[in-house]
Formats: C-alpha cells, sequence, structure tokens
C-alpha cells in the first residue's frame, strides 16, 4: 500500500498532536490498520489449523481497521468508505463465527466448566466443536487466497493515496473531529447506563454502546493528554471487561445451544449441562455488578468526559 508521504503526527506535548490535521492522523492510523488486516489474512490462510491466534488476531484487526473508517469516514471519499465499511464488516463477521468456536474449546478445557462434565463427556464435546471450528473456518478460505489479498492490499492503497491527495477544503483538526466523533457516543453509553441493569437484554445494550465509546477513545487517544488513556480509558475498559465477561457466558450459551439438534443423547445430556452451567456462572456475575453498579460511579466517569469533550 503507498501513500504520498506526510510526516506523522507530533507525540509529547498533547496539544500539538491534537491540532495536527485530522487527515494526518486518519493516513497514519488506517494505513497501520489496515496492514494488520493483511497480514493477518496470510497468518490465517498458513496457519489456522495449528493456531486459532491468527483468526483471533484477523477479527481484532478488522474490527479495528473498520472502527477507524467509521470514525474518519467525513475524510474519505465516498467509493472508498463503501468498499471498506463492506468488506471489513463481512470479514469481521466471517472471522468472527469462526473465533467463537476457538473460545469455546478454550471454555471447556478451563475452570469451571472443565470441573462441570466427566473427562469423557469433555472429549466428545470438544471433538464436536472441532468440527464446528473447521466448519466455520469454510468461508475463511476463499478470502485468503493470495489473489484476494492482492485486492485487497490494491484497495486499500487506492484509499489511503485518495486521502493524502484529498483537496476538500475541510480540514478539522484531529482533537475537532475526536470531540465530533465522540460526544454522541458517549452520550449514547450514558443514555443506556441510566436505565439500569434491569434485564440482560439492556446489560447487553449498555455493552454495545460502550464498545463503542471504548473504540473510538483508541483512535483518538493521540489527540488528548496522557491522562486520558492512564486514568479515564483504563476505569472505562474496566467496567466493560465486567460487562464484556456477562456476554461471553451468553454468547457460549447460543453456540451450544445451536448443537442441541444432535442426534446423540449423551451429547445432548453433556451441552445441556454445560449450558446451565454458563447460565449459573452468567447469573453470578451479573448480581456482582449490579451490586457494584454505583450512579455516583457514572457521573464521576461522566464528568471525566466532559472535561475532556467539553460536553
Amino acid at each position: 500500500m503507498t501513500s504520498k508521504k506526510r510526516p506523522n503526527p507530533p507525540v509529547g506535548n498533547p496539544d500539538t498532536v491534537g491540532q495536527v490535521d485530522a487527515r494526518v492522523a486518519a493516513e497514519r492510523c488506517l494505513k497501520k490498520r489496515l496492514r494488520a488486516v493483511h497480514r493477518w489474512l496470510k497468518r490465517v490462510r498458513q496457519d489456522w489449523e495449528a493456531s486459532p491466534e491468527p483468526v483471533h488476531q484477523l477479527r481484532v484487526s478488522t474490527r479495528r481497521a473498520r472502527v477507524a473508517v467509521q470514525l474518519f469516514a467525513k475524510l474519505l471519499s465516498p467509493n472508498d468508505l463503501v468498499w471498506a465499511e463492506r468488506y471489513l464488516k463481512r470479514m469481521r463477521k466471517k472471522a468472527g463465527d469462526a473465533r467463537d468456536w476457538d473460545v469455546l474449546l478454550e471454555r471447556v478445557a478451563t475452570p469451571p466448566l472443565k470441573q462441570a462434565i466427566s473427562k469423557k463427556q469433555r472429549a466428545r464435546l470438544q471433538m464436536c466443536l472441532q468440527d464446528q471450528r473447521r466448519l466455520a473456518q469454510v468461508p475463511l478460505h476463499p478470502e485468503t487466497r493470495k489473489s484476494k489479498r492482492q485486492r485487497f492490499r490494491a484497495h486499500s492503497g487506492r484509499l489511503l493515496d485518495h486521502l493524502a491527495k484529498s483537496e476538500s477544503t475541510e480540514s478539522p483538526t484531529l482533537l475537532e473531529l475526536a470531540r465530533a466523533e465522540l460526544r454522541p457516543l458517549v452520550e449514547s453509553f450514558f443514555t443506556q447506563a441510566a436505565i439500569g441493569l434491569a434485564s440482560i437484554e439492556q446489560i447487553h445494550q449498555i455493552r454495545i454502546a460502550g464498545k463503542h465509546v471504548r473504540y473510538a477513545m483508541e483512535v483518538f487517544t493521540p489527540a488528548f493528554p496522557a491522562s486520558f488513556r492512564a486514568a479515564l480509558y483504563a476505569t472505562f475498559c474496566e467496567l466493560q471487561e465486567k460487562l464484556g465477561a456477562i456476554n461471553d457466558h451468553a454468547t457460549a450459551m447460543t453456540r451450544l445451544a445451536s448443537l442441541l439438534t444432535t442426534s446423540d443423547d449423551k451429547l445432548q445430556e453433556t451441552l445441556q449441562t454445560i449450558i446451565a452451567a454458563e447460565q449459573a456462572a452468567m447469573d453470578q456475575r451479573v448480581e456482582r455488578l449490579r451490586a457494584t453498579w454505583r450512579p455516583a460511579t457514572l457521573d464521576e466517569i461522566a464528568n471525566q468526559f466532559a472535561a475532556y469533550l467539553e460536553m
């Protein structure tokens, strides 16, 4: 991928960094994230059977690239934006489907699920999950061929070239763009958080809204002082991890429930046991979260955001 040479955004003084042209920051960010996608496409092609890590990293890299594309959308040409959105969304979905089975395989081999079933039951379940893993990899294979990777690299290069050569008069600073993009995401999160934790669905909605904020914070960290990451981002991530752990249980139950159509009675029994264990673990996490869900803590986080975003 080639692009017109521009100076890297300065580091050190946050005021200087925040005032850099958003296009310079966008080019630098997108170049790094699109290259990561290309690198992991190749690794998936080479190593998916040997290790779950390439598929995991492909999902992460496509998600991070898509977030950056969405946040810098105002700076991209319509054609580049449509291509990137469609491609990265499709690949994120395919990698995500495959990754879910890898995660399940890891979960049944570690406490507390490991203790929920016998060694023989676990071996039978792992064979079933391995089969599902292989099936889920099938849609990924065509996308990782050399010709497809080269096509992705060419499209990415054109996107970066167009971004570098754009003559649009609209040229916000990175800080201006960061505040404009973060404000509605932050407001949406606190609107959802104010509703509370009455149901699993509501917890899910809070997690989704928080996920969008977290990803945007990762993109726009260079626009803010070091305390933005050291304090606010760290606090927000801790909250998101609690919400994410609950979602992991829900995702595992959904995947396991999809296998209950099996005609193998013993496997059905094992699946039901594991689903019940996941349900119990999720219920415990939900109760712990509700016990520590303090409006005052949310207000403190909201005030920190307001200071950075001038809300």
